[in-house]
């Protein structure tokens, strides 16, 4: 895709071809301009401090240092959670599979397959799976991306 602008060459908004293959300038900055794709099977899982086994899909670290969110796969097991925190970044919840409830300073919220939650910054937080049976899978977003020293353990 080729994108251009009617007006001069001079334009803020033109489009220049980086050094590097698929890679352009746009208002200064490099950016890569290759789609990326990944699958869940194919990311490394570790468990985070929160006692979630998580799966990085794309962070600014392992995907582009044009985008400024994350993005990761998380999985909490039968009638487990994670631990009380918070974050200095705001973050999105979208379940996947299974039920829960997420507390947001001390208000409880039900939560199953489809659910979207908004977390706000520094907001007090845990997830928990409510199931017995079945693991709780969600993706979470955060804004911007998650950084170790971005995140405050409340408890253990």
């Amino acid at each position: 895709m080729t994108l251009s602008s009617s007006s001069s060459s001079s334009s803020s908004s033109e489009v220049k071809r980086g050094k590097r293959k698929n890679t352009r300038r746009v208002k200064g900055r490099k950016r890569s301009s290759a789609a990326k794709k990944k699958r869940l099977k194919d990311t490394k899982p570790f468990v985070g401090r929160d006692k979630t086994v998580i799966r990085q899909y794309f962070q600014p670290d392992n995907t582009d240092k044009g985008i400024r969110y994350s993005l990761a796969h998380f999985t909490l097991g039968p009638d487990k959670r994670s631990v009380q925190h918070k974050m200095k970044s705001s973050e999105v919840y979208f379940i996947l599979e299974g039920r829960g409830k997420i507390v947001i300073d001390d208000k409880s919220y039900r939560v199953e397959k489809e659910d979207v939650v908004y977390i706000p910054p520094l907001h007090t937080q845990y997830i928990k799976n409510t199931g017995r049976a079945a693991d709780l899978k969600f993706l979470c977003i955060v804004d911007p991306a998650w950084r170790e020293e971005d995140e405050i353990i409340v408890d253990s």
